[in-house]
């Protein structure tokens, strides 16, 4: 039997996985809660009977300033349920809808207040914003007519910190799912989304003094981004990863991040490549000048958030200790300790000269060291829970916000809505494993004197495609967003209900029309995409009450107003209409995109809604590629091993190459060994290593018989290669990988020198 699952229908069966098997009963088990609101305000008056908003309801800013937020409320309400409100200004009539500024509110109080006509009312801008989105949640149709209940909200969050951050620099992003993360912000009132932007794999750091960085965001390109953010009263807070995590930045400027000669010159190998390290040369003269530029940029174009993080965990710094060893010596340092420490304080000093404050990653211990103190004006964000304890940080007169593994951390799945929804700001969990229940807790007790500095949390999506980061998101941020906005509330059934309510909403902010396909044709292929079996059509159905037309595109590009229309009768894909790409696991596949946007005449309305399909009769057809074996690692080592003394468990041949899909691991260890051909373009050099987290894995890889990396022994967090000169042909390809415990996943891959995307096909099993 077959299935085929959209975005929304997968959203829908993880939702109820996630929400917990008590969400259907708690539907209709007993009334609704008094509104459908999430996170549920501190004070609540419900009047009598509603108000039905006039069909000339205008959105009336009182103030100039309030204009772009009249703006995005008007067009949310043509999303949400088709009326197009005009905005104003002066003063609000019977029926209409009054934003106003009042001085009396003070940090992100509002007020809405429902009568004859709707005031909302706070203090500045960011505040209004909260006001108007729980507007948005409360909004009914009935037929044509628009209604609100008659109700007295008085509100404000316990928690000033609420944070969402999006993992960029490890998979493309479009600005189309920024833009749908801030909408998520938005409604459930996370004030701050994160953008991860620069990592091993990708840099997406947005600068004019140095464009090879910017990768997928130009300049202007996030520059309206933030704008965007803005407007909606959520708050962009770029992280530039530093010192450590920093591959990408060093292959590109070598020269400024990477090891110099006595010239300045990036220090070769024997094969003429700039020498590898793990993290920023901390000793390259033109480091800080380079970062000062780069932190003068970020604190410009992120002009609106009051924070900058650098990163700055997970440092091996082993591989510049040489280079370092003179500049440790000279400032009298004891080791390269003192130095990490000193890019801690000096990337702090750069940050505040712009008025702005510094967030870092766990890293450190204390204070920092004998000699390099860190101050106490940096923030912290607790992660794994072991670098530096909270009570410690706390204690030494850190601020400190919780984005603690558990339960706040998304990589490709997550703790349940309902485990989250026990989340307490002061409760710091390490990564548990899949086991929730025997979590480690370290917990500050409310009523300590340090608490009170510890001013939120922050959920963290990691390592995904960006299709999967709101149906992954959705579910998991409305908990977090009512436990640091109203923390007494403890009723989980009824924040379920709640919760579908709003839910629906967001899906209307996303999309104002539905899409639905022929389920006896596809059936779900995995978390990239969906494969179809000879054909598919895609019917897309436009929300109640919206005159629009949806139009689609299949050359990567958005849907424009000049795009041909979604037919009445539903768009049919065939496998002809495929195209056969190579994907990041080397392996060629046939598949399409398609982009889908409704339009209001020329006019784009809501976001993109974004299909990969792949040919399920291509997958069937495919041929074997890579043979896998796997052997007992029973003593959970990653040292290398003597295979003809292991015991063989399972052999099997892959069409693809994808060492992720081994990430389950069995909890006693397991040995891998990947073998195949691979396909040389051209000569030169191609960089083959690996990349692991979790519970530790330890690597060789062979090219052509030849020991090209041995990682055996090693736990490596960041990615770890060497450059191998190949000649055009083929070349043999063994990988061998000591999985130690149930919590391993990891990467391999191999790139060419200064061409970045992989060239490299495997080519089937027994190819002459």
């Amino acid at each position: 039997m077959t299935a085929y699952h959209n975005v929304r229908t997968i959203f829908q069966r993880l939702a109820a996985l996630w929400l917990g098997a008590g969400v259907a009963g708690a539907a209709l088990a007993g009334p609704p809660a008094a509104l459908p609101l999430v996170p549920y305000p501190q004070s609540v008056e419900l009047g009598n009977g509603r108000l039905v908003l006039s069909p000339a309801c205008r959105i009336i800013a009182a103030d100039t300033k309030l204009v772009p937020l009249a703006e995005v409320l008007s067009a949310e309400f043509l999303t949400v349920v088709g009326c197009k409100f005009k905005t104003g200004e002066g003063q609000a009539a019977a029926g209409e809808i009054q934003l106003r500024l009042d001085p009396a509110l003070k940090g992100e109080a509002y007020t809405l207040l429902v009568t004859d006509r709707v005031l909302v009312s706070a203090g500045n801008y960011q505040a209004l914003a909260l006001g108007t989105s729980t507007m948005l949640q409360l909004l009914e149709t009935a037929g044509k007519a628009v209604t609100l209940p008659k109700v007295t909200i008085k509100d404000e969050p316990r928690h000033a910190f609420r944070g969402l951050m999006i993992d960029t620099a490890r998979l493309p992003h479009s600005f189309t799912t920024l833009r749908q993360c801030v909408n998520l912000c938005r409604l459930y009132k996370i004030r701050y989304l994160q953008l991860h932007l620069s990592d091993d794999q990708l840099c997406n750091v947005p600068s004019r003094k140095f464009p090879e960085l910017s990768g997928a965001y130009s300049w202007e390109g996030m520059k309206e981004f933030v704008k965007y953010a803005d407007d909606r009263g959520v708050t962009i807070i770029p992280e530039i990863e530093g010192p450590g995590h920093s591959g990408v930045m060093r292959s590109l400027r070598p020269d400024l991040f990477g090891l110099v000669d006595a010239d300045g010159k990036p220090t070769l190998d024997a094969n003429k490549n700039p020498v590898g390290i793990s993290c920023f040369n901390l000793a390259n003269p033109k480091l800080y000048p380079t970062l000062e530029t780069l932190m003068e940029e970020q604190c410009e174009l992120f002009h609106s958030s009051p924070y900058i993080h650098i990163g700055g965990d997970e440092v091996d710094m082993s591989g510049i200790a040489a280079a370092a060893a003179p500049l440790i010596q000279q400032k009298k340092f004891k080791d390269l300790h003192d130095l990490y420490c000193e890019y801690v304080v000096k990337l702090n000093e750069m940050i505040k000269k712009h008025g702005k404050r510094m967030i870092v990653w766990e890293g450190f211990g204390g204070t920092g060291s004998a000699n390099v103190k860190i101050p106490t004006d940096i923030i912290v964000m607790e992660y794994e829970i072991r670098f530096n304890m909270p009570q410690n940080l706390l204690a030494n007169g850190y601020t400190v916000i919780n984005a603690s593994w558990t339960p706040l951390y998304i990589v490709f799945g997550g703790q349940s809505a309902e485990e989250i929804y026990k989340f307490k700001v002061t409760d710091f969990g390490p990564h548990c494993g899949g086991n929730y229940a025997g979590t480690q807790w370290t917990r500050i007790p409310p009523d300590d004197k340090n608490a009170a500095n510890i001013p939120g949390a922050m959920m963290c999506a990691w390592e995904m495609p960006e299709q999967m980061e709101l149906p992954m998101t959705r579910p998991r941020v409305a908990p977090l967003a009512e436990r640091l906005w109203h923390p007494e509330l403890n009723d989980y059934p009824d924040f379920a209900r709640r919760f579908a309510r709003t839910d629906a909403v967001m899906d209307k902010l996303q999309f104002p029309f539905s899409l639905t396909p022929e389920p006896r044709l596809v059936k779900e292929m995995d978390t990239d995409g969906w494969s179809f079996d000879q054909s598919v059509t895609l019917q897309a159905k436009v929300n109640q009450g919206l005159d629009y037309q949806v139009r689609y595109s299949t050359d990567q590009k958005p849907p424009t107003a000049a795009s041909p229309v979604v037919p009445a009768a539903g768009l049919t894909i065939t496998e002809a209409q495929t195209v056969e790409v190579a994907r990041a696991d080397l392996s060629p596949i046939k598949t399409l995109t398609v982009l889908m946007q409704a339009f209001d005449g020329d006019k784009p309305v809501g976001d993109v809604r974004r299909m990969v399909l792949y040919s399920w009769e291509f997958l069937k057809l495919k041929p074997q590629l890579v043979q896998v074996r796997r052997y007992e690692n029973s003593n959970s080592s990653v040292e290398a091993r003597d295979l003809s003394q292991a015991k063989p468990v399972a052999e099997y041949s892959l069409p693809w190459f994808s060492p992720r899909t081994e990430r389950r691991i069995p909890p006693q260890g397991v040995v891998l060994v990947y073998t195949g051909t691979l396909e040389v373009p051209a000569d030169d050099s191609y960089n083959f290593g690996v990349n692991s987290h979790g519970g530790g894995i330890g690597s060789r890889i062979w090219v052509d018989g030849k020991l090209a990396l041995d990682a055996s022994g090693k736990i490596n967090g960041e990615f770890t290669g060497e450059f191998i000169p190949l000649k055009q042909g083929r070349v043999q390809l063994r990988i061998e990988l000591y999985a130690r415990t149930s919590d391993t996943w990891f990467y391999a891959g191999w790139t060419r020198k200064g061409k970045g995307a992989l060239p490299l096909n495997f080519l089937p099993i027994g190819a002459k």
